[in-house]
């Protein structure tokens, strides 16, 4: 604590206090290059902070089989705990007032090996390394060095399976303005960034001139969390015809809103600028979905836990869950006592604990509108004759048409095997979810408990893809525009964003038959014809995209979240075990 209080109290260092406009549009126009003898300094304590720092990442990242066995209780504080299921804690609370029921025991908690090795590896063999060939470097000398360790640590494990490998860019090609029109096109957690423009066509609409100070409550939800991010250079729009053709980008000044008129060429720059503000709108989502899937899965398992058929399966989703809610809390949405914190932290991507409020209203609104459907309506901000004129997120679509039949056949399933047993197990999982504090639950049946897991599944499986964004030094520098160096809140989002990706495992997946044993044979039957009819999707899929090798290995790294397990690392998974 007294290193990092000296490293970020450094004269040339940049402030890692919220900054009003004012002071970053000082900071834009002000800002002088760090003189020898900070410099000297800097390097001095460098190599104290890659130890440090990678130490501090692996307390929250790794798996239990790495470090001390740890046990939470009711904090974030860290103390002895066993390695597998026994002895459950319940955990604190990632969002104020959302928490397991009180009156209810806490489920035991599963943890999945294979993934908690691989993410292991990482923060040994990997994690080090980025941090100590990223720190105080230029940021124009790139994340050469940190893309190279990731795929030597992660994605060799799936190299095979990419055929142009030399060839294959698995982290862009720098083409920013294609890039961002790929993501929102295919990733859910830009697409949902989306709005339509009353002049026809599509924009991401990042600042309102009309409205300044964003008080409009019927704002989409990506320009109220963006409205929170500190930092200057993020009040920029981008504008976008009826087939998702860009036609132009608007900014405006940080602290009058005055429109800047940018010229053409500096499209490629504020692409990234708008990247970083959806990557960081996105983050905020993806880690929502963790603590609805915690909820959701301690339900499924207490719920079931007198039905021995349906608690296997219960089991099979609940499977790693709680150690990702404590790297939610402790790494990505934490309270204010924790800098280092992704969304919230001071030393994180740009966030304050306001943008803990608005991740609550998102948890709510899902948990009101229970169904695959009711999801993507909340979430869309697009008419679907539009989505499809446009050619928007239809893979995604293709998939969540499969998940209300899929929900209906599994629920009869599980009746049939025992109509009594699955009563009261109906019933008790309705309740359960009603308890968890303030979480708003509409959610009164096992059929939209399937669907709200199933489409937020699908959803999940786009993070392993646009965390990658996280190895792109053009989006990474907007973390702080102003500084010419890599330094510790840098690393911190860089190494932690490229470790959420990591751990897939092969079968875990939305409308998974099977990951280790057989079901009973009722079950069984209706999960072998969905992941049939789902994966057969995601063969017709890659093919597709395989056919345009240029486009695919420019692109291949977004397009192919929707490809069978492990194609390049991904997957659409069955919850956030990764």
């Amino acid at each position: 604590l007294i290193l990092i209080h000296i490293f970020i109290s450094c004269p040339s260092h940049p402030p890692y206090h919220r900054q009003t406009v004012k002071q970053q549009y000082q900071a834009t126009h002000e800002a002088k290059a760090i003189d020898t003898s900070s410099m000297i300094f800097h390097r001095v304590i460098i190599n104290l902070f890659v130890t440090l720092g990678a130490a501090a990442f692996a307390v929250a990242f790794v798996p239990t089989a790495i470090v001390p066995k740890v046990r939470r209780i009711q904090s974030f504080a860290v103390t002895a705990e066993p390695e597998t299921e026994t002895e459950p804690i319940a955990k604190a609370e990632v969002f104020p007032g959302v928490k397991l029921p009180e009156d209810e025991e806490v489920p035991p908690r599963l943890e999945n090996t294979h993934t908690n090795d691989l993410v292991g590896d990482y923060i040994v063999n990997a994690a080090p390394k980025i941090f100590g060939s990223t720190l105080g470097r230029l940021k124009s000398d790139g994340l050469q060095a940190a893309q190279n360790l990731f795929i030597d640590s992660t994605l060799d494990h799936f190299d095979g399976e990419v055929p142009d490998q030399k060839d294959y860019k698995f982290f862009g090609n720098s083409k920013h303005s294609e890039n961002l029109t790929y993501l929102l096109k295919t990733n859910p957690f830009f697409a949902f960034a989306l709005t339509e423009r009353a002049e026809g066509g599509f924009e991401i609409m990042s600042f309102d001139p009309t409205d300044p100070e964003n008080k409009n409550d019927d704002a989409p939800l990506y320009r109220k969390l963006v409205s929170t991010l500190s930092g200057p250079g993020r009040r920029v729009n981008f504008l976008f015809d009826e087939s998702m053709k860009i036609t132009g980008f608007e900014v405006y000044d940080d602290i009058t809103g005055q429109r800047i008129m940018d010229d053409e060429d500096k499209q490629e720059e504020r692409a990234c600028a708008v990247i970083y503000n959806i990557l960081w709108y996105a983050s905020n989502v993806h880690a929502t979905i963790h603590v609805l899937h915690y909820l959701m899965t301690s339900a499924f398992q207490v719920a079931s836990e007198d039905y021995a058929d349906m608690n296997q399966w219960a089991e099979t989703y609940a499977s790693n869950i709680v150690h990702k809610i404590d790297q939610v809390a402790n790494v990505l949405c934490t309270g204010p006592d924790v800098p280092t914190s992704f969304l919230t932290g001071v030393m994180g991507m740009g966030g304050s604990q306001e943008n803990r409020v608005l991740d609550k209203e998102v948890l709510d609104m899902w948990g009101q509108n229970p169904t695959a459907k009711g999801f993507v309506e909340c979430m869309m901000n697009i008419s679907p004759e539009k989505m499809e004129s446009a050619n928007i997120l239809t893979e995604f679509n293709k998939h969540c048409e499969l998940i209300k039949p899929f929900a209906t056949d599994t629920a009869n399933a599980l009746r049939e095997i025992d109509q009594d047993k699955y009563t009261v197990a109906d019933h008790r999982l309705k309740d359960y979810l009603k308890k968890c504090g303030t979480f708003k639950s509409e959610i009164n049946c096992l059929e939209q408990w399937i669907e709200l897991m199933s489409v937020t599944g699908v959803m999940h499986g786009g993070t392993l893809s646009m965390n990658r964004l996280h190895a792109d030094p053009d989006i990474m520098r907007y973390i702080n525009r102003n500084a010419k160096h890599w330094d510790l809140a840098d690393v911190n989002v860089i190494v932690g964003g490229l470790g959420s990706v990591i751990g897939m495992e092969d079968g875990r997946r939305v409308m998974s038959s099977t990951t280790n044993a057989d079901y009973a044979p009722k079950l069984q039957a209706v999960l072998d014809e969905y992941d049939e009819t789902s994966s057969a999707l995601k063969e017709a899929y890659k093919a597709k995209i395989m056919d345009e090798r240029d486009v695919f290995n420019n692109y291949g790294w977004i397009l192919s979240d929707f490809c069978p397990d492990g194609f390049d690392g991904k997957q659409l998974t069955m919850t956030t075990y990764i």
